[in-house]
């Protein structure tokens, strides 16, 4: 009895805020292709408008990136060339290694 009790008011009170609540649709809202091709034929026109004295890459307007179900453009791996560390003497930093190729080996002898 005593258990009930105590746990009485905390039920009534998350009772009462799950009623009180309401649903959160936060960027969920069902949209028709229909509705989604006429959303994106009027934002590229509305771009298109605008006018600007330098044009920046990443605020070009395009369908492909507008498509649904599609993702944008996907960016170019980076070299491992430009990924490469350098030292301050302009030498590449490289790792040492323990286990050595055997076609390293082979060669040294071989001269």
């Amino acid at each position: 009895m005593k258990q009930t009790l105590r746990f009485l008011p905390m039920l009534v009170g998350l009772a009462l805020v799950l009623l009180t609540v309401e649903p959160v649709a936060a960027q969920t809202e069902f949209v028709s292709r229909k509705q989604h091709k006429r959303e994106v034929r009027n934002s590229i026109k509305a771009a298109k408008k605008v006018e600007t004295d330098f044009n920046e890459s990443h605020l070009n307007i395009s369908a492909y990136n507008l498509r649904d179900g599609e993702s944008g453009r996907k960016l170019k791996k980076q070299k491992k060339k430009n990924a490469m560390p350098i030292s301050e003497d302009g030498t590449a930093v490289t790792k040492p290694k323990l286990f050595p190729k055997r076609n390293v080996q082979a060669k040294a002898k071989k001269k």
